[in-house]
């Protein structure tokens, strides 16, 4: 007696044939070396969510910042700003921490948390285009390790 074929059978027309064999996703397999960048992706998404509060408290409570431009002197109020920035590092912290133990939400939260910080390096880009490129990059590969690997994480936090 034949055992049943894992690869698909297919007709004269490259069409699967009625009643073809697949093999299902394989849910037991060790996750890859991907795992690594989702960890990263985590305990960057803390680093900036600790970066970013303590940006927002100095903007709070340093509320005016005087710059010097090519006209003259810009003063701008940085109470609203500093208070988006708290929020921003509150929203990091967590979405770090749910990376780490692998929850789905986590990994669409960081997903649009990065891309949003790959289009804010593109406003920078004039300003600093070195360090913008750098970060786009990293943001890019860290998008790709939620999106393909993300499963691998959840799967290796749930064998722990």
């Amino acid at each position: 007696m034949t055992e049943p074929s894992t690869a698909p059978s297919t007709g004269p027309t490259g069409a699967r044939e009625p009643g073809a064999h697949f093999v299902p996703y394989d849910k037991t397999a060790q996750p890859s070396s991907w795992v690594g960048w989702i960890w990263f992706a985590a305990v960057i998404m803390v680093m900036l969510g600790l970066f970013n509060l303590v940006y927002g408290f100095s903007a709070v409570y340093r509320n005016q910042v005087f710059a010097e431009v090519p006209s003259g002197v810009l003063v701008l109020d940085l109470t609203s700003w500093g208070w988006v920035h708290i929020a921003l590092g509150v929203l990091q912290l967590v979405v770090g921490g749910g990376l780490m133990t692998g929850r789905r939400w986590a990994l669409v939260l960081g997903v649009v948390l990065a891309v949003l910080n790959a289009v804010g390096q593109l406003i920078a880009l004039p300003y600093h285009p070195f360090w913008a490129l750098i970060i786009v990059a990293v943001d890019c590969l860290v998008i790709y390790a939620m999106v393909v690997h993300g499963g691998e994480l959840r799967r290796a936090a749930r064998r722990r």
